[in-house]
This record gives C-alpha cells, structure tokens and sequence, in this order.
C-alpha cells in the first residue's frame, strides 16, 4: 500500500516535456511578438491537453482494474471539468474579447505561428503519453489515483497564472500595447512553478530511496 501511495510517483514528468513546454510559448513573446492573447490561447490549449491526455492515463493506468479506472477516469472529470468552468467563467467576465481578438488594428502584434504552436505542443503530450504507456516499465503500472494527483500538480499552478496573472494584466495593459518583458515574465513565472512542481517529486523521490536503504 506504502508504494501506492508514494509521492515520488505522483510527479514524474520529464525534463523533455518540460523544456518543450517552455520553449513554446518563450519563442512566440520573443521572435513571433505575441501578445496576452497568443499567450493565453497557449496556455489554454495546454489545459485541454492536460485534461485530455490526463483522462486517458487514468484509463491506461493498468495498475488498477478496469472498473477502478473508469470510476476514477468519471471522478477525474467531473474535478476537471469544475477548474475548467471557473477558469472559462473568471476570463469570459473579465477579458475583453473584443479587443484580444482584433487582429484587424494595424497596430496589433500578430500572434504568428500560433497554429504552429498548438501542434508542437500538442505533439510533446502525445510523445509523453506514448513514452509513459508503452516504453516506460515503471509507469506501465501507475495507480490512477496517483495520475489524478500528478495531473493536478501540473493544471492548477498553471490555472492560478491565467486568473491570477493574465486577466489582472489585461484588464489594465492594452492588448495593442506590446510589453515583452511583462509577457516572458508570466512565462518565466509559469516555468518557475513547473520547476517547483518537478523537484518536488524528485525530492520525494530521493527521500524515499534513503529510507528504502535505511530499512
């Protein structure tokens, strides 16, 4: 039961995925001058992912019986889906949507290679999925539970910088107005936390090993 409930497990991301993840949108403030728009449907689109792609780890997560898994795939998204409508409810009441998508003012950035964008990261979650089902001995048995925790310690930091970060800041910059240090400085926050995210498993990790060794 120890092993079930071990914290190292519950946050295993690689470092890959997380690289990928920051380069993206890093790339678009940097060389594509996006703006909060190009950053927020970024960061939008990587909560759908993480969702989706979280749904289906808890059904693969063959170290329970299928049963098991499909209650805690219906428990998931009902969770899911709560944090998504208070995310959607919280931008709709605060953005200005008329402004965020003009991209007829001349003086708008551009948001390029946002399509673009939304493949790459839409291809590092399918390699990461791919990698952790059928190549990774260790996560082949992963708990659903534990998948559950995993894929919330990734969504609400990133929740927690679009309603605490992105729409304060729209409501009080021009989305006209490009600012690229405001802009890297949400993404560099967002990394921070995944970074967070990452060690603290790795911490767990190590600590559980050293106990291991001493019993």
């Amino acid at each position: 039961m120890r092993d079930v409930i071990n914290p190292s497990a519950i946050i295993d991301r690689s470092w890959t995925w997380l690289v990928v993840n920051l380069l993206i949108p890093t790339i678009g403030v940097l060389f594509l001058n996006w703006n909060l728009f190009g950053l927020l449907y970024i960061f939008w689109a990587e909560l759908l992912f993480l969702g989706g792609f979280g749904l289906l780890r808890v059904l693969f997560s063959k170290g329970d019986p299928i049963f098991t898994r499909i209650i805690f795939a219906a428990f998931f998204t009902i969770l899911y889906v709560a944090l998504l409508m208070i995310v959607i409810s919280f931008s709709l009441t605060s953005l200005d949507f008329e402004e965020l998508f003009n991209f007829k003012n001349t003086t708008q950035v551009n948001n390029l290679g946002l399509n673009w964008s939304l493949a790459a990261l839409l291809l590092s979650f399918f390699i990461e999925f791919l990698n952790d089902i059928f190549f990774s001995e260790e996560k082949k048995s992963q708990y659903g539970l534990i998948e559950i925790f995993k894929i919330f310690a990734f969504t609400l930091p990133l929740a927690c910088v679009i309603l605490f970060a992105i729409i304060p800041l729209s409501e009080k910059l021009p989305v006209a107005q490009t600012n690229t240090f405001i802009i890297l400085g949400i993404v560099l926050i967002k990394a921070f936390l995944d970074f967070i995210v990452k060690k603290g498993g790795q911490y767990f990790a190590n600590t559980n090993k050293t106990e291991n060794i001493t019993l």
